[in-house]
């Protein structure tokens, strides 16, 4: 299941901005959008690597998590724990969404997940995204509600 160019630039970017700012906000880590912008394009174009050159179907989500783990510690430059367990939060929060929803969505629309990646890229789209719903939940409550689990800020100044 080769991604296009243009689905890679209309869901998985999205995706991996939203990765990043869970995965960053959970841990109350706020940055520019200029560097959500560097990590999403790297993330990108990694994963278009990955999966359409190199055929790395599978192993793309671990070197993913690892990829990402290294770019929060160069571009945000954070410790290498944080950026691993912020990578983390990420892809967690990310797997449960989509191991949630989209076995309902699959049922709902009576359709198999090979279609969709086949098929019309509205299609396509609108299946991404539902799929990402708990990640846009997740977002929102970062963005919103300030909601985190770990407080960083606390954190550094207690040491």
């Amino acid at each position: 299941m080769e991604i296009s160019l243009i689905q890679s630039i209309l869901a998985i970017f999205p995706e991996f901005l939203l990765i990043g700012y869970v995965g960053l906000g959970l841990l109350s880590i706020k940055i520019r959008l200029n560097k959500y912008l560097k990590i999403a394009g790297s993330c990108t174009i990694f994963l278009i690597i990955i999966r359409n050159i190199f055929n790395l179907y599978g192993m793309h989500v671990i070197l993913g998590v690892l990829f990402l783990a290294v770019l929060f510690k160069v571009i945000v430059k954070l410790d290498w724990h944080i950026a691993i367990i912020s990578s983390l939060l990420g892809y967690i929060v990310l797997f449960l969404g989509e191991v949630a929803i989209t076995p309902l969505i699959l049922d709902w629309l009576k359709l198999d997940l090979v279609r969709f990646f086949n098929g019309e890229l509205i299609e396509f789209l609108v299946f991404f995204y539902l799929a990402k719903l708990p990640l846009v939940i997740a977002a929102i409550l970062v963005h919103l509600y300030d909601f985190r689990i770990i407080n960083m800020e606390r954190e550094r100044q207690s040491n």
